[in-house]
């Protein structure tokens, strides 16, 4: 399952803060890391103006290979870049001595950015002030991950099964394609197309209700639907097929764009 669905640990993540300071401060060389690959990250022409750490890596149910994700704030900002092309060079380096992945994603900067992060129910951590904006809440104690979840994980999966189902049909079209005897191969073809849209749909849908939420500037909210359903298909069963899918929206948008 899921980093969202695990029990929580007592701190942060030493190999990415010094818990033995209060509060816990980033590790300077990992700092000046995230900060030398932001610039690389950034659009052409724009300054930044933050840039904030959020995620299960500034909370307590982080794993060992927790992403770290970056929102880098940045004026002027064009939405109809999505990420820029230095940030998906960077995308994926490896945080100095760690198994984190480094993610950028790109919001605009508002006036009232800093502010309205404050009240979230997350932590955010600013890399350029070394500060938290926001403090993550104290460990939990001993709850029960799956009940915490219970509505969001019910909806979330759904999902999941209806993808897989999908999912398990088009791997055995795409078998009997590879050896088709006693296939009509038109027939397979044309199932193989059919499937393939569904799923195409379903990934589209599940990317951009996450993506969405990033409007707000404020990341993605851990606690959602949202967001565990992304995480369901993303470490799931058929997840190189989802990671497939995402690539080819991604060349489709970026067809559309320029048509």
């Amino acid at each position: 399952m899921t980093g969202l669905l695990r029990k929580r640990h007592d701190t942060l993540v030493p190999d990415i803060f010094d818990i033995d300071r209060k509060p816990p401060i980033m590790h300077e060389d990992i700092r000046i890391q995230i900060l030398q690959l932001a610039e690389k990250a950034k659009p052409i022409g724009s300054d930044i103006k933050a840039v904030l750490v959020l995620g299960s890596i500034v909370g307590y149910s982080y794993t060992l290979s927790s992403d770290l994700d970056i929102s880098l704030f940045v004026s002027p900002y064009d939405p109809s870049m999505g990420k820029t092309h230095g940030a998906k060079a960077v995308n994926g380096t490896f945080a100095k001595g760690t198994k984190h992945q480094i993610n950028f994603f790109i919001n605009e900067w508002r006036p009232t950015t800093m502010e309205s992060l404050s009240g979230i129910d997350f932590g955010v951590y600013d890399i350029l002030n070394r500060e938290w904006v926001k403090e993550s809440d104290e460990p939990m104690g001993d709850r029960d991950p799956m009940e915490y979840f219970k509505t969001d994980l019910y909806s979330a999966s759904m999902v999941e099964r209806a993808f897989n189902r999908i999912a398990d049909d088009y791997v055995r079209v795409l078998d009997a394609i590879a050896s088709p005897v006693g296939y009509n191969l038109r027939t397979l073809e044309a199932q193989k197309a059919m499937l393939y849209k569904q799923l195409l749909a379903i990934t589209d849908k599940v990317d951009k209700g996450r993506k969405f939420l990033y409007l707000s500037g404020w990341g993605i909210p851990r606690y959602s639907d949202e967001n565990l359903t992304f995480k369901l298909l993303d470490h799931g069963k058929h997840e190189a097929l989802f990671s497939e899918l995402k690539d080819k929206l991604s060349e489709i948008r970026k067809i559309s764009k320029w048509q």
